[in-house]
């Protein structure tokens, strides 16, 4: 029965990222368990497949708080796995603009999920790799060891 009412309680949940790799998934097994999903995406194209699957999209920039904040109030929870897009070569910059996208936006959402009640689920892929400097970042570039979660097998 508490699982039941765990599912109920939890109805109307907030994805952040829902077009991701790790927001995707979530919002995958959320839709499969019969929750309400609102799947926070960059743009309104980005999010067409999941809006066809009867997830409703809003649209909203991790540095820009207004786009996300207000929608704390329609959900029960919210599931934050957005991070800002890190394509190409990964150094000091790229990682200061990820850094500077998850503070703002882990930061309002955790006030804004306080003040009303709301669960915050904060979830995110592991970075393997650490800053690797100005060298590109691909599926041959080894693990560095001082920035990988335990266990992780080298290769």
């Amino acid at each position: 029965m508490e699982q039941i009412n765990e599912e109920r309680r939890f109805r109307r949940v907030l994805v952040t990222g829902a077009t991701g790799f790790v927001g995707g998934a979530v919002v995958q097994r959320l839709k499969a368990g019969g929750h309400d999903v609102i799947g926070l995406v960059r743009t309104r194209e980005s999010g067409k497949a999941l809006e066809a699957s009867g997830v409703r999209i809003a649209v909203g920039d991790m540095l820009e708080p207004g786009t996300f904040v207000p929608l704390v109030s329609q959900v029960d929870a919210v599931i934050h796995a957005a991070q800002i897009p890190t394509v190409g070569r990964f150094g000091a910059a790229k990682l200061k603009a990820v850094q500077t996208g998850d503070r703002v936006m882990t930061g309002a959402l955790a006030a804004e999920c306080l003040a009303r009640k709301r669960r915050l689920i904060y979830t995110s892929g592991v970075f393997s790799y650490g800053d690797c400097g100005e060298r590109w970042v691909d599926e041959e570039t080894p693990f560095n060891r001082r920035h990988s979660a335990p266990g992780t097998p080298r290769r």
